[in-house]
């Protein structure tokens, strides 16, 4: 696992902020990461850093959900307590807090949340 998640996670532990399971945050990080390099390789290096709006990544997230885990995403989002893209937005932002990732600075919350992702309670 990445170190600098794992350093991340254990912060949130120890402050009582972990809203999410480290699962949860692994996914995102990893779909968000992966993403962004690949992105960024196909415009062969013109860009130093790669932006993915939040509508973009929740599309991503719905996708590769159901590509990851099939059948069982419902159980999988339900287990780690995801019901909108608002908690995308919320994991990604505590993220950006503890510089796990970067924001471009014009993101907010309600970019998540009109996303308009809704996974089955």
């Amino acid at each position: 696992m990445n170190t600098h998640l794992a350093d991340f996670y254990s912060k949130l532990l120890k402050k009582q902020e972990a809203t999410y399971p480290l699962e949860f945050y692994r996914f995102l990080y990893e779909l968000i990461t992966t993403t962004a390099f690949s992105e960024k390789l196909m415009l062969k290096g013109d860009v130093k850093e790669y932006h993915l709006s939040p509508k973009r990544i929740c599309s991503l997230f719905g996708i590769n959900i159901k590509q990851e885990f099939g059948i069982f995403s419902a159980f999988v989002l339900q287990t780690w307590g995801i019901t909108t893209s608002k908690d995308i937005g919320v994991a990604i932002f505590k993220m950006a807090e503890y510089n796990t990732l970067k924001l471009s600075g014009t993101e907010t919350i309600e970019e998540f949340i009109s996303a308009g992702l809704e996974f089955p309670a």
